[in-house]
């Protein structure tokens, strides 16, 4: 798969009555990273939770699936503060904790003759109420 660019992205052209009056799209919308408001300084890490932010960049991805790579690199495409800190592994670690406790997040296998490592990540709207996964004991 191609990497994650503003170019690679599906249409997200969406009327102005999906979102609310400050511009802030509802959190139950089907929300895309260019639809999120950039941060109040250049710079500033947005102020949004890790799940809004994966479940844009996924959504935002022509395919409506990204590995974890792509989903660090379409988060570093779009947002300067991911850019500045691209070697910090906690915001990284911050992203697995969401995609694995979440109930909203998938874990879809690769094919076997699709070359690269990691399995896709995708949105589950069908998860039900509640957002986390159930503990394993």
């Amino acid at each position: 798969m191609a990497p994650f660019s503003p170019t690679n992205t599906a249409n997200t052209a969406q009327s102005s009555k999906d979102s609310d009056p400050s511009g802030s799209p509802a959190p139950e919308d089907d929300v895309t990273l260019d639809m999120l408001a950039d941060p109040t300084y250049p710079g500033q890490k947005p102020n949004y939770p890790y799940p809004i932010l994966v479940k844009a960049a996924i959504l935002s991805s022509a395919k409506r699936r990204l590995t974890l790579q792509e989903i660090y690199l379409a988060l570093q495409c779009r947002f300067q503060w991911f850019r500045d800190n691209a070697k910090d592994k906690a915001w990284q670690n911050s992203i697995r904790h969401n995609l694995s406790l979440n109930k909203l997040f998938r874990k879809i296998p690769r094919d076997i003759t699709e070359p690269g490592k990691g399995s896709y990540w995708t949105v589950d709207v069908g998860a039900g109420a509640g957002n986390k996964r159930e503990r394993k004991r």
